[in-house]
């Protein structure tokens, strides 16, 4: 697939600016698009050479993107369209000083219209008379033509030359710029970065010796007051051990008299206690007998006042009641008790039994008066229902069984009445004291409470006896108790003699002193002098340290400094060898120098390859384009001019290496002196053909008023030749006028004026009409 891109602009130039206008396209075999830009390009400074870029170094024209690119350096002057509306609207406001674009367009499509051959076309009864007024336009003289053609073509030529030995001045300053910035960049690379790295390692190394050096005076100075605490602090932990081995025979001798004040004390106290836990015993064992005494009198007071009266009384009852005396013959009270309250019991069931026998025979003597009654109401309702003659005998018959069954029934009931009566009776003689009760009706309630409150005398005087049993108990078992107190009692304890033995230990320990913080004192010296210690082993370590770090800086800093001199060495050589591509105002002379321009010219060194300085000086002397051709050859244009020593050694060697600095193989700055004095000798030869060819062209301005002139003196002719035969009133009469469309009538009338000296320059167009 083949792709082809191309260009074409037009440069204008007048006394305020520079303009340059035009097209670009990419056109590609078989594809459908057809990529178009359009690009304006303005410069208010004509002083200034404004030229764009369409080619790359090989001579090939440049993409869309490249293209932009290559000529970016132009900044805002220089702007690229995608549209053909936006182009010409531009180019309208800014180029023209038009409104828009429409104006421009307009103006165009005239142009267009009147060049074309709608206006000057017709019917053939017009042809003669449009081939007649092209063949009354007589031409120049040809060798008028020629010279004025041969004197522009010597122009021509010149200008070109001109352009040449700018275009090869140009190449020469950019090769001789590209030579210095791709060298300085390989040198940048090759040896200044390294030099200034070198350099920051040197500085480092000489900041880690001068370091070092303070670091050891600082430990030799510490150590010696480490060393001077260190013996301090030793003769203060002897004087400390002896007097801690001192106070040891002493502790052990506080704790001897500790131990037998302690003995003695315990001993004291221990008799102590023990003569007052006896006191304290015989104390409870009086209370004891306190206890037993209120207790035997509690018991006599029972007995006396409640004990006593109600024996008696019960006594006094039972005179009449023979069980009851039977019962008082008890002796134990307790037994009484018991027989007592087994008496109360057995009388109240006695008179419980005796009662439930009464209440029956009052049952069974009601029982038979119901009976009789009954059976005179059965006489009565026999004699209502039983009336008649023939119910006499079933009367009497009636009444005789009413009264057999009912006496019957009440002799039954009567004989069940004298069975209870007999038992009742037989009750009261089995139980003598049953019949005083029930004579005396109170009387079993009195015998009931009375036997209540013996019992309660009773249960209190069996309480005081086991209280007092208690009590005495408690007493033989305190007794017991003194007497094995007495018993662990020291024998013959002198508890006075036992205190001054205290006392006076007393003072003996009082007078053993001892510094209770004497052991942290030997602590806190020992740390002291481990720390000291400590401290010394860590200063002679960093002292050795940095020692190491002395000699260590040291072979560095001879080897930094063995490197910085080869390092200067070689870029001073290649320093030697840039001096002529050196820009100009710079004198690159010695390291330092060099590394402050590169550091400012950051950028641009970067930017510089060092492997496309060879190709770039190759292509910059002679580069051949698409036509095979460089038409700004420097070694071929050197050769034309007559400097052929520079010629061949252009084309014998295009670069060499010096040192480590790819130059030209020429003396770039002589080559730059010849173009400028060429340049100089051309400008003088044109400006004496300039002025030779303003001569020829006012020659020929003058021949083509002449020819103007008797241009207008023929349409006259014409016209009136046209005049003729339009009598009659069907005639189509014509008329040709010739009108400037450029210059004014007046311009025409002064230039056809053979006495006017000055010659108007103007380019002339008919116009038929």
């Amino acid at each position: 697939m083949k792709v082809r891109t191309g260009y074409s602009y037009i440069h204008l130039k007048s006394s305020r600016r520079q303009v340059i206008i035009g097209i670009g396209v990419t056109r590609t075999s078989g594809s459908p698009s057809k990529p178009t830009w359009w690009f304006l390009a303005v410069n208010h400074d004509p002083a200034t050479e404004l030229s764009l870029v369409t080619t790359d170094a090989d001579g090939k024209s440049l993409d869309k993107a490249a293209f932009k690119a290559a000529n970016a350096q132009l900044g805002d002057q220089f702007e690229v369209f995608d549209t053909a509306a936006a182009y010409r609207d531009q180019v309208a406001t800014t180029v023209y000083g038009f409104d828009g674009g429409q104006v421009l367009s307009k103006l165009a499509y005239a142009y267009r219209l009147l060049a074309s051959p709608i206006l000057t076309a017709g019917n053939a009864k017009f042809t003669p008379i449009i081939e007649a007024l092209k063949n009354a336009q007589e031409g120049i003289d040809p060798q008028t033509i020629s010279r004025i053609a041969d004197s522009q073509r010597e122009v021509n030529y010149t200008n070109g030359l001109l352009a040449r030995l700018a275009r090869v001045n140009k190449r020469l300053a950019k090769l001789k710029k590209d030579i210095f910035w791709g060298n300085l960049n390989y040198l940048d690379q090759l040896a200044l970065k390294d030099y200034s790295a070198t350099q920051q390692r040197l500085t480092t190394a000489e900041t880690k010796l001068d370091e070092a050096h303070r670091i050891i005076e600082d430990c030799e100075q510490q150590l010696v007051t480490v060393q001077r605490g260190l013996q301090d602090a030793l003769e203060n932990l002897n004087a400390l051990r002896e007097q801690q081995a001192v106070q040891k025979t002493i502790k052990a001798q506080r704790q001897q008299l500790q131990d037998m004040i302690a003995n003695l004390n315990q001993r004291l106290a221990t008799y102590q206690a023990q003569l007052q836990q006896i006191d304290e015993t015989r104390q409870r064992v009086k209370s004891c007998q306190q206890q037993i005494e209120q207790v035997d009198a509690q018991q006599a007071t029972l007995k006396t006042e409640t004990l006593s009266p109600l024996r008696a009384k019960l006594d006094q009852y039972s005179a009449n009641l023979s069980e009851l005396r039977e019962v008082m013959t008890a002796i134990d009270l307790d037994e009484l008790v018991s027989q007592l309250r087994h008496y109360v019991r057995q009388q109240k069931d006695y008179h419980k039994q005796y009662q439930g026998l009464v209440k029956q025979i009052e049952q069974g003597s009601q029982d038979v008066q119901i009976v009789t009654k009954m059976k005179g109401q059965m006489d009565q309702a026999i004699d209502q229902h039983a009336q008649g003659p023939l119910s006499g005998r079933l009367r009497d018959a009636l009444h005789q069984d009413n009264h057999q069954i009912h006496d019957d029934g009440a002799s039954e009931m009567d004989q069940r009445v004298k069975q209870i009566i007999a038992q009742r009776d037989q009750l009261v003689a089995a139980h003598p004291d049953l019949a005083a009760l029930l004579k005396m009706p109170d009387l079993l309630a009195e015998l009931t409470s009375l036997q209540r409150q013996l019992q309660q005398v009773v249960t209190k005087l069996a309480d005081l006896t086991q209280q007092r049993a208690q009590l005495q108990q408690q007493q033989a078992a305190l007794d017991t108790q003194i007497a094995q107190i007495q018993a662990l009692m020291e024998p013959d304890f002198d508890s006075q003699k036992i205190e001054q033995e205290i006392k006076t230990s007393q003072q003996q320990f009082d007078e053993l002193v001892i510094d209770p913080q004497l052991d942290q004192k030997v602590d806190t010296a020992t740390r002291k002098q481990h720390s000291y210690e400590q401290t010394r082993r860590d200063l002679e370590m960093k002292k050795s340290e940095q020692q190491g770090v002395l000699t260590s800086a040291k072979g560095d800093i001879e080897a930094y400094q063995d490197r910085l001199a080869a390092l200067t060495t070689r870029i001073n050589e290649n320093l030697a060898t840039l001096q002529p591509y050196m820009p100009a105002g710079e004198a690159l002379t010695d390291v330092d120098e060099t590394l402050a321009f590169v550091q400012q010219h950051h950028a641009i060194v970067k930017d510089n390859e060092y492997a496309d300085l060879s190709d770039k000086i190759s292509k910059g002397i002679h580069r051949n384009g698409d036509d095979g051709v460089d038409h700004y050859a420097v070694d071929t244009l050197f050769d034309e001019r007559g400097h052929g020593a520079e010629a061949s050694q252009m084309r014998q060697q295009r670069s060499l290496r010096e040192h480590d600095m790819i130059v030209v193989a020429f003396d770039i700055n002589h080559a730059l002196e010849l173009m400028a004095t060429d340049q100089q000798h051309v400008q003088q030869k044109l400006t004496q053909l300039e002025q030779g060819n303003d001569v020829a062209q006012s020659t020929y301005i003058a021949a083509a008023v002449d020819r103007i002139d008797k241009q207008y003196k023929l349409i006259d002719q014409y016209n009136a030749m046209l005049s003729q035969g339009t009598q009659r009133a069907e005639s189509i009469k014509l008329k040709i006028r010739l009108t400037p469309t450029e210059v004014s009538d007046v311009v025409i009338a002064e230039a056809r004026n053979a006495f006017r000296t000055c010659l108007i320059s103007f380019e002339h167009h008919n116009q038929i009409s």
